[in-house]
C-alpha cells in the first residue's frame, strides 16, 4: 500500500478541424506504506504427506517491511509507520488521445454574432484512439529484521507441527531463520508499481452507437519479485 501525490498537465496540442490531438501527462510522488513479497525463482518440492515437506536445491526471494510485524504486536509508531517503511518516490502516467472527425463542419455554428462556435455538448468523432502508459515507476522499501531471500534444500521436513505464535509473521520469518540459510542481506527492495500500458479504440457506427476496444496490459520485462 502507498500513498500518492500527483500533479496532472494537459492540453489540446490539435483542436480545429478534422483532426484533434490532446496529451497529458502526470508526475506523481510515492509515499510507500507497507510491503511483502513471496517469490520462488527455483522450485522443486515433494510432498510425502500432508505433513511432511522434501524442498531441494530451491531458491526463494522474499521481504517485507517491518511495520508489517509490528501492527500484529501492537508496537506501533504512527510517524514511523507513515514515513519509515519507504523512501519517497517517483512516480509518472503519460496519455495521447486522437480524434478523426470528417464531419467536423457539421458541428460548427453562428450565434449573437459570434461564427464558428463550436458544440460542446456533442462528440464530434468518428474514430478515436487513445494510448497511455500508468504508474511507470517503483517504490524503495526497507526490509523487515528478519527478512530475507533464502535457499532450501531439506528432506523430510516436518510441517505438521511448526508453531508461528501469537504473530503469524513474526513467526514464520523466525522459522525460515532457524531451517534454510539466506542467500543476501540486502536491507532494501524495489517494489514495482503495476504499470500499465493501455490502448483504446472507439468507433462511432451510427448516432450516439459505438462500439469500443480497449486492452489494458501489464509489461512482461517487469517480471521480477518484488511487484503488483
Amino acid at each position: 500500500t502507498w500513498h500518492e501525490y500527483g500533479l496532472d498537465y494537459a492540453m489540446v496540442i490539435m483542436g480545429k478541424g478534422k483532426h484533434f490531438l490532446k496529451a497529458g501527462a502526470r508526475i506523481k510522488v510515492e509515499e510507500g506504506l507497507e510491503a511483502a513479497y513471496f517469490y520462488a525463482t527455483k522450485l522443486d518440492y515433494n510432498f510425502k504427506n500432508s505433513d511432511t515437506l522434501s524442498l531441494y536445491d530451491s531458491h526463494f526471494q522474499q521481504g517485507h517491511t517491518q511495520n508489517i510485524v509490528d501492527y500484529i504486536t501492537g508496537n506501533t509508531d504512527p510517524i514511523n509507520d507513515i514515513f519509515g517503511a519507504s523512501t519517497t518516490s517517483l512516480a509518472f502516467d503519460f496519455g495521447v488521445v486522437y480524434e478523426w472527425r470528417p464531419d467536423y463542419d457539421n458541428f460548427i455554428y453562428d450565434m449573437d454574432g459570434q461564427r464558428n462556435i463550436e458544440r460542446k455538448d456533442k462528440n464530434k468523432y468518428k474514430l478515436r484512439l487513445g494510448a497511455s502508459i500508468l504508474d511507470l515507476g517503483g517504490i524503495t522499501f526497507k526490509k523487515g529484521n528478519l527478512s530475507e531471500d533464502f535457499s532450501s534444500d531439506i528432506r523430510n521436513w516436518d510441517i505438521g507441527n511448526l508453531k508461528f505464535g501469537h504473530n503469524p509473521v513474526a513467526g514464520y520469518d523466525s522459522i525460515v531463520n532457524h531451517t534454510f540459510g539466506y542467500a543476501n542481506n540486502k536491507n532494501t527492495f524495489v517494489f514495482s508499481l503495476p504499470t500499465t500500458f493501455v490502448i483504446q479504440a472507439d468507433y462511432n457506427i451510427y448516432k450516439d452507437i459505438y462500439v469500443n476496444f480497449t486492452a489494458n496490459t501489464a509489461p512482461h520485462w517487469l517480471n521480477v519479485a518484488s511487484q503488483v
